[in-house]
């Protein structure tokens, strides 16, 4: 029992209008509840209702909050002035009086009577009806109509067999160069999700793309990052790797030598060393190179533990340092091939993204479509443009006394920008 006073008292004052709370709780601990007992009392405390704004991140929640507050208010409307006065008692902490009970009676009316009704809405709906409001200042068509999910895919596909086209062109190397890289990499659904997961992080390639660098300056950056070499190739590191000059060749001969009086684990390794140092030339290395490859590292090319065992490698005393040495020569090869290609890849695929970006935006442009997406960016965008955002949170501001935001821990960054 002193368990549920506690949580109805932090509930209480997380309710309170007159301050500013954050509420961090578990799922059904009662979030919720707090946010409709802070606009009731918002309410009872006489702040119109169209200078309320409670915002959702779906629009089951924003149905949830909706009914829950229409529910009490129509109660309160019916309940007889003793039962209405404890309600409210129960609900601020406080003993309700005549004026009290009276107010709270007519808030249920003051709801229907409100142009509009309470604003309880998904943030992509308030982004929508901002936008509606300022279609000039946010540079989108004043006739604008948003598209859902299935007409976005529709429009998607679109842009995404122009983008295919516009590869196939003459003038397009570099586009078709990134496809190739690609699609050399992934089957066909894997690419189609790709495409799909590009366009939902238009958000992200719009900021690097405003940030100034031109297309060869961010892939620099992104070889930089992952430590690789934009000038080589994955044919020219593993010709470097195979260069007579790279490996101990005298070692590995004895510890060749020693592995064949091991056991047939020891036997199979020096047999697969033999067909390295047995090439006769850089080019005969290159095709065995996976193969030597094989007997000293894992399947995730990292170093075995064990590349030789205790008999032949007391014979032959270097021999285990030197198979060690080896091994972590060739793991580390593999992780510049494994940086080198996904740097590649990621350069191919932000120049994909690019392409897939700018089809999308003119196939929509030119139908006068906002896809939910578009609604947060332009939102974004006109709330932080010189000269135009001091006008609009100006004109917010004139209409709005509280903002109550339902699943803040939302970790979109571009709604959280909003």
């Amino acid at each position: 029992m002193a368990g549920e006073l506690q949580l109805h008292d932090a509930q209480r004052r997380a309710a309170e209008p007159a301050v500013s709370v954050w509420v961090a709780a578990s799922a059904g601990a009662g979030k919720t509840k707090v946010l409709v007992d802070r606009v009731l009392r918002l309410m009872l405390s006489g702040t119109p209702v169209d200078k309320i704004l409670c915002l959702t991140f779906t629009r089951a929640a924003a149905a949830e909050m909706s009914n829950r507050i229409k529910a009490a208010l129509g109660e309160w409307a019916i309940l007889s002035t003793a039962d209405l006065a404890a309600a409210v008692e129960s609900l601020t902490g406080a003993p309700a009086d005549d004026a009290a009970t009276a107010a709270a009676r007519r808030l249920f009316a003051q709801v229907l009577d409100a142009p509009g009704g309470l604003r309880i809405m998904t943030l992509h709906s308030f982004c929508e009806s901002l936008l509606g409001r300022f279609p000039l200042e946010a540079r989108v068509a004043p006739h604008f109509s948003v598209v859902d999910e299935r007409s976005a895919a529709e429009i998607m596909h679109e842009a995404r067999d122009e983008l295919l086209v516009r590869a196939e062109r003459e003038d397009e190397t570099e586009l078709a160069d990134a496809l190739r890289e690609v699609t050399g990499r992934v089957g066909e659904l894997e690419f189609v999700e790709l495409m799909t997961e590009l366009a939902g992080e238009r958000g992200r390639l719009k900021r690097l793309a405003a940030s100034g660098n031109d297309i060869g300056h961010r892939d620099a950056r992104l070889f930089k990052l992952l430590r690789a070499n934009p000038d080589e190739t994955v044919a020219d590191i593993i010709a470097g790797a195979c260069a007579e000059e790279t490996f101990d060749r005298e070692g590995l001969q004895e510890a060749m030598a020693a592995l064949a009086t091991g056991t047939k684990t020891d036997i199979a390794r020096g047999i697969a060393l033999e067909g390295w140092l047995s090439a006769a030339d850089d080019a005969r290395r290159i095709a065995v190179f996976d193969a030597h490859a094989d007997g000293l590292l894992r399947k995730d090319r990292r170093p075995l533990a064990r590349l030789i065992t205790s008999k032949p490698a007391e014979a032959a005393p270097y021999a285990a340092e030197t198979l060690a040495g080896e091994a972590e020569r060739l793991a580390e090869i593999f992780q510049l091939l494994r940086a080198n290609g996904a740097a590649r890849a990621s350069a191919a695929l932000l120049r994909l993204g690019d392409g897939l970006i700018g089809a999308y935006e003119t196939q929509k442009r030119l139908r006068a479509k906002l896809d939910y997406d578009d609604l947060i960016l332009a939102v974004r965008d006109l709330l932080a443009r010189p000269g135009i955002a001091p006008w609009v949170l100006f004109k917010l501001d004139g209409g709005l006394d509280h903002i109550l935001i339902d699943e803040a821990q939302d970790t979109n960054p571009d709604q959280w920008e909003v």
